[in-house]
């Protein structure tokens, strides 16, 4: 997932698909093989949270690193460096604030709304939000403590507002994983062999796509959604009623037959908040 910016021309396109773009590249000097030793230790510990190297050159590598390096083994804090290092390398990429203490109030709200259910897991105690809020909150603490910014007040404030948003992403993730893989929650199912039988079943379809939908209404078993790829109409059948409520946001692969004006849910991916359309009018989703 990564987030699209106009380019700087002023053409009002975005920079993908107006300027030709020189490849960046960064040079790390290496003064000897204590230099070296320290760089490469690096590269390992960021490998840990699956954090592109890219990062290393930036104000926000290093930190993350430091950040990791007090608690290495601590699962949880793990899960959210890769979370908010995918946030600055893939969604923001080139376009990250220029130090800690320009991200402001929207940079966190992006984060919560937009990048967080991205990633949000799936388990059979649901608590997965509560869990990376505690982190999200340690680690605004640190930065607060390290750069005497004030990052916790306007985190707490955020999960406050969207607490119950966010909840009702992952109880509708849930059951949408559910419905489509039954076992997912069991260890010892063969996940593997499910998911390649529902990868074959697309073949009943004339055409497949993966969306973004905006659930309007449901009307008996027909949701009806807008499109947000293509901002049109359209209404979905086979979608577990009991997980879905006006507003919210799915994102998922559709199937259609020759003929048919009804789409049918086939997969989820992930389920954003309804607050989080503002954030994903301009995003390119890799799938």
């Amino acid at each position: 997932m990564k987030k699209l910016v106009l380019c700087e021309c002023g053409s009002g396109k975005f920079k993908e698909e107006c300027c030709p773009t020189s490849i960046r590249a960064w040079a790390q000097p290496i003064a000897g093989p204590e230099d070296r030793k320290k760089i490469l230790e690096m590269l390992l510990i960021g490998s840990e949270f699956e954090m592109r190297n890219r990062g290393l050159m930036h104000y926000y590598g290093k930190d993350f690193i430091d950040y990791k390096r007090e608690r290495p083994k601590d699962q949880r804090r793990n899960y959210f460096l890769m979370v908010i290092s995918k946030y600055m390398t893939d969604y923001l990429e080139d376009d990250f604030p220029p130090s800690w203490q320009e991200c402001d109030q929207y940079f966190w709200e992006e984060f919560l709304l937009a990048q967080y259910p991205y990633h949000l897991q799936i388990s059979r105690e649901q608590n997965e939000l509560e869990k990376f809020s505690k982190e999200l909150k340690k680690f605004t603490s640190w930065l607060d403590s390290r750069y005497q910014t004030r990052h916790t007040d306007i985190v707490k404030e955020l999960i406050d507002t969207h607490f119950d948003e966010l909840k009702t992403c992952e109880s509708t993730l849930n059951v949408l994983f559910e419905h489509t893989f039954p076992n997912i929650l069991d260890r010892k199912a063969n996940l593997q062999a499910d998911m390649l039988e529902n990868l074959s079943s697309l073949d009943q379809f004339d055409e497949t796509t993966f969306t973004l939908l905006k659930v309007i209404n449901i009307n008996g078993p027909i949701v009806h959604a807008t499109d947000m790829v293509t901002n049109q109409s359209i209404q979905i059948i086979d979608v577990p009623m009991k997980a879905i409520l006006p507003g919210v946001i799915l994102g998922g692969t559709i199937g259609k037959t020759k003929g048919s004006w009804l789409w049918t849910w086939h997969s989820p991916s992930v389920v954003f908040p309804s607050k989080a359309e503002k954030h994903l009018e301009n995003v390119l989703f890799y799938c």
